[in-house]
């Protein structure tokens, strides 16, 4: 091996070892961040044992009112028109010229 080649390589292995001891580095201090900032977690208080009539009719017809908004919100588009996005890609492709669409 000629004296160039040997010192090239001599180069790239410091590099590589320097690239990979960095992101070692970087990954360590990231599981560090993480370990010292993690939201420790909060008990819950116990659920109540047992709710009132008045409680559960209050539940239900909270159910019931955002399942009615839900069920209002979003009226299906028209199936018999596209929207204009797909009117724009439909005539970009229907106008394409190159190698795959060729005029």
């Amino acid at each position: 091996m000629d004296k160039a080649l040997a010192a090239a390589l001599a180069i790239s292995a410091v590099g590589l070892a320097m690239l990979f001891a960095a992101l070692l580095l970087l990954c360590g201090l990231m599981y560090l961040v993480t370990a010292l900032f993690r939201e420790r977690a909060r008990p819950t208080p116990p659920p109540a044992a047992r709710t009132s009539a008045a409680g559960q009719a209050a539940a239900v017809a909270v159910a019931l009112a955002r399942a009615e908004i839900e069920h209002q919100a979003a009226p299906p588009a028209p199936a018999d028109r596209p929207s204009s996005w797909q009117q724009y890609h439909r005539q970009r492709m229907l106008n394409r010229t190159g190698p795959r669409g060729e005029r």
